[in-house]
């Protein structure tokens, strides 16, 4: 993997972490922002979804 794709990669990861540890979930980067790296959260139809670090749930997005 050529390196620039690593820094993008650990651009959108840290921006990410410290989105989570905030509380943002509706703010993720994407891939119109990062030129190809992105967060995609997984879902399942039958837990659309997921517990934080809050102690919240926040739904995910689901792609079906």
């Amino acid at each position: 993997m050529p390196e620039t794709d690593i820094e993008k990669a650990k651009t959108v990861c840290l921006d990410t972490w410290e989105k989570i540890k905030r509380g943002d979930y509706s703010n993720f980067l994407s891939t119109k922002n990062t030129e190809g790296a992105h967060v995609r959260p997984k879902a399942t139809i039958q837990s659309p979804y997921m517990e934080t670090p809050q102690d919240t749930l926040e739904k995910k997005n689901v792609s079906v």
